[in-house]
């Protein structure tokens, strides 16, 4: 009897059985979990492109206020129609000094040849200072002037002199050189303007001493 009924419902049963399959089917599938949120980007300035490495593109960041008082400095010694500035048109100069640090193939070439320029540039100040100094304790003394046939050249190769001096000497590296030639320079404009005529640079300069 038992069996009877156990037969008869069995259609009923294997049909209840694929319908709540068929529902468990369709049910959406739940992921484990939610997918991360991108990483927020900070919103850093973007450094500008200046020059350019092997012909690619890349990135450098300029010292924009050196470049501007360097700008200005050598404006000055051309206002000034100095001798220092390698006899170049006005703004020439600067101009070749820009592109020699916008063409750097890296930051680190940049900011060495930015500091060598500065360097330099301090250089050519001071000697147009000496120079001008020089010039008028010449203007105030006839018995110098006698002595100077040659007053500009005289100047100029005294201070080659000086620096090819500093540069024979082994023990030194190009920036500790650039840094002496500075105190030299420096020195001797201090001295011209303390002692006028009698400063034995006067002498020196033109091979009196």
């Amino acid at each position: 009897m038992h069996n009877e009924l156990l037969e008869a419902a069995m259609p009923f049963l294997n049909s209840l059985q694929q319908t709540l399959s068929g529902r468990q089917g369709a049910l959406p599938q739940v992921p484990d979990a939610l997918p991360e949120a991108p990483p927020q980007v900070p919103n850093l300035p973007i450094p500008e492109i200046v020059g350019q490495g092997r012909g690619e593109p890349f990135f450098i960041i300029k010292n924009t206020s050196m470049e501007s008082s360097m700008l200005n400095r050598v404006r000055k010694l051309e206002r000034e129609n100095s001798i220092f500035l390698l006899d170049k048109a006005r703004g020439e100069y600067w101009s070749e000094v820009k592109s020699g640090l916008y063409n750097s193939s890296s930051q680190g070439e940049y900011y060495r040849l930015l500091s060598f320029e500065n360097r330099d540039l301090q250089i050519r100040e001071r000697k147009h200072s000496c120079f001008f100094l020089f010039q008028e304790i010449l203007s105030r003394n006839r018995a110098l002037r006698g002595y100077a046939a040659n007053p500009t050249e005289d100047f100029l190769d005294f201070f080659s002199e000086k620096r090819d001096a500093l540069d024979k000497n082994p023990e030194w590296g190009p920036v500790e050189k650039d840094r002496k030639e500075i105190e030299f320079v420096e020195q001797v404009k201090l001295d011209l303007a303390a002692r006028g005529h009698e400063s034995l640079y006067i002498k020196e300069i033109l091979g009196l001493g």
